[in-house]
């Protein structure tokens, strides 16, 4: 391993990074929603080194579990390497997730301590899951009667340990675990894996190898929950090459946050970068006629330039003219949303749709896909910008062994694999006898070693007629449509698919506005005919290109959109495929009642369109 990764443990990484360089500013975050303060690698490795000791008065010991229920935050950051330094576990925890997961993961986890941003997040844990735990630190104070725990304040406990004087007594080794990750539980009950320090260093030296634009000075923005452990991992990849990281605690406010930092690098995750792309589609919209007209003449013209840029191909002097042209005066301003150094995006979480990734490449805007999965702390694979091929999650990366079973199924082995759920008495269920584990995907590997998802095995589809489809491709082709926010596609055991939509409202206004039909006012159960035309013929145009058992045969619009607090999405947006359609059956089994009854008095006409249905 390089010089830069030569520490072993991840507060090894830390205090390596303090002494080369002390005074370089290791964060940015903001107080109070203020302005931007910055904190130095010095001041990051002192602060939390003290409050390690803190921790360990307050008797955490070697191999405690902390459970972290909080946003995005410095604290969040200091917590995280002082659990470490204290020879701790970390139990990254979702504020946002519903209670119930939050308790079952809180109860699995046999915690022995919690940080907690203020009473609402408290109060999604049951004081009877809590009462084990050592202390609780909250960070916001709150005037309130508390609960019987054993509570102190964080303010007071920076106080406290400015005070300490003696160092935390049990620093831990490579070996010890580091982190308990839950998974997603988009099909079941999540389950906890455990990652040791060797394991996740190594998984960091492997992203910095397969992006050597990851280097000292390069800034990042980092606003995925830190429950996610690529982002505590990239995170952690800058602090290895002194990279400098801005904290934004409200996802929502991400893109304020990006035009003051102008990041270098970007990770989101497939539903960023739709939302991102809707909304400058929405502002080109706004345009007059003859804007718009120059705008998708420029995205055409950077189009082709992009294609010859993925063929390898020479593009011809007229083209590379226009190009620089059109970028000049159109595209450079569009991309300069993302600011004026960046160099390309991450995608990882889900597949992006290949059309999607073409649209931002035309506007100069490169975005990479990644693959990776909880069971396997080192990313399978990724695209390099370098060497990226769309429709691919890339090659595998350094330790990886991947291959495809007979019928597809992805396999991996190395050493960041797992080995074993938490509290799972039945490891070996889970590997082949030759070490490698399936990882619930399929696909295929081409001849240049890019290998390419088809689906998981755990989402396809089984009509009654026998034929097995995967969703995501047919859902990505429905989210083309610029006004369609959301879609899950169904239909297992039945004879045909169905399908869930959410709109973006203003979206749809202002595509219905352009194409002359009838503005809709806003959330309604039924929509102006028009309008109600416009999306039949729109999905008509859409799944044309789809075989016949492909097409959806009926829509459910919904009113309200997914949502984690839902619980119809993980933390990583994902769709929780059963909990939705266990929400909505009943609305479900009339839109199939509809279909069957259309298809029984007029089969040609069934055929034709699909049946809409409003909630």
């Amino acid at each position: 391993m390089s010089e830069t990764w030569s520490a072993q443990t991840i507060p090894d990484v830390l205090r390596e990074r303090a002494e080369r360089s002390p005074q370089a500013t290791a964060l940015f975050y903001q107080s109070q929603g203020q302005t931007w303060q910055p904190l130095s690698w010095a001041d990051y490795w002192h602060q939390a080194w003290s409050l390690a000791a803190a921790f360990r008065e307050l008797g955490l010991a070697k191999g405690d579990r902390l459970g972290m229920l909080a946003p995005t935050s410095l604290e969040w950051e200091l917590t995280h390497l002082a659990t470490m330094l204290a020879g701790g576990i970390l139990v990254g925890l979702e504020p946002h997730d519903m209670p119930a997961r939050l308790q079952r993961i809180v109860a699995q986890s046999d915690l022995n301590a919690l940080f907690v941003k203020d009473r609402t997040l408290l109060n999604k844990l049951s004081p009877a899951l809590l009462r084990p735990c050592k202390f609780i630190v909250m960070l916001e104070p709150d005037p309130a009667p508390l609960p019987d725990l054993p509570l102190i304040l964080w303010r007071s406990l920076v106080q406290s340990s400015a005070r300490t004087v003696s160092a935390p007594e049990a620093l831990p080794a490579p070996t010890d675990a580091a982190t308990i990750i839950y998974t997603s539980g988009t099909t079941g009950d999540p389950k906890g894996i455990r990652y040791n320090h060797r394991q996740i260093v190594l998984a960091c030296a492997s992203i910095v190898e397969a992006f050597p634009q990851v280097q000292a000075g390069s800034r990042f923005v980092c606003w995925l929950p830190l429950s996610n452990l690529f982002q505590r991992m990239m995170n952690l990849c800058a602090m290895a090459v002194g990279g400098t990281t801005y904290l934004v605690g409200d996802p929502l406010k991400v893109m304020e946050a990006v035009r003051i930092v102008e990041p270098d690098i970007f990770i989101g995750v497939p539903r960023f970068y739709e939302k991102l792309y809707a909304g400058i589609q929405q502002d080109i919209a706004r345009k007059p006629t003859w804007m718009q007209n120059i705008i998708r003449l420029a995205r055409d013209i950077g189009g082709r330039y992009a294609k010859h840029l993925r063929e390898g191909s020479t593009p011809s002097p007229g083209l590379r003219l226009a190009r620089q042209l059109s970028d000049c005066l159109v595209l450079r301003h569009i991309r300069g949303i993302m600011g004026s150094r960046l160099q390309f995006m991450i995608s990882g979480s889900a597949p992006m749709p290949v059309w999607l990734l073409e649209a931002f490449h035309a506007m100069g805007l490169l975005i990479i896909e990644a693959y990776g999965l909880s069971e396997n702390v080192v990313p399978i694979a990724m695209n390099r910008p370098d060497g990226f091929r769309f429709g691919s999650v890339g090659k595998s990366l350094p330790g990886n062994e991947v291959r495809c079973g007979p019928e597809g199924d992805i396999l991996v082995r190395g050493p960041g694999l797992f080995s074993g759920y938490d509290k799972d008495a039945n490891v070996q269920n889970h590997f082949t006898p030759d070490g490698f584990y399936a990882t619930g995907d399929y696909g295929v590997l081409d001849a240049a070693g890019f290998l390419q998802l088809k689906g998981r095995r755990s989402e396809l589809i089984k009509t009654s007629g026998g034929r097995r489809i995967a969703p995501v491709g047919i859902e990505a082709r429905l989210r083309e449509i610029p006004y369609i926010d959301q879609a899950m596609v169904l239909g297992f055991g039945r004879k045909c698919l169905v399908g869930l939509l959410t709109l973006d409202w203003d979206m749809l206004g202002t595509w219905a506005k352009a194409t002359e039909g009838e503005r809709p006012t806003g959330e309604e159960a039924a929509l102006p005919e028009p309008v109600h035309r416009l999306i039949i013929t729109d999905l008509k145009q859409h799944m044309q290109h789809l075989s016949r058992y492909e097409q959806p045969a009926g829509f459910l619009v919904l009113r309200r959109g997914f949502s984690i607090e839902g619980g119809e999405l993980t933390a990583n947006l994902k769709l929780r495929r059963q909990v939705i359609e266990e929400k909505y059956l009943s609305y479900i089994d009339k839109l199939y009642a509809e279909v069957d009854d259309l298809e029984a008095m007029a089969p040609a006409i069934a055929h034709d369109e699909p049946v809409l249905h409003y909630l």
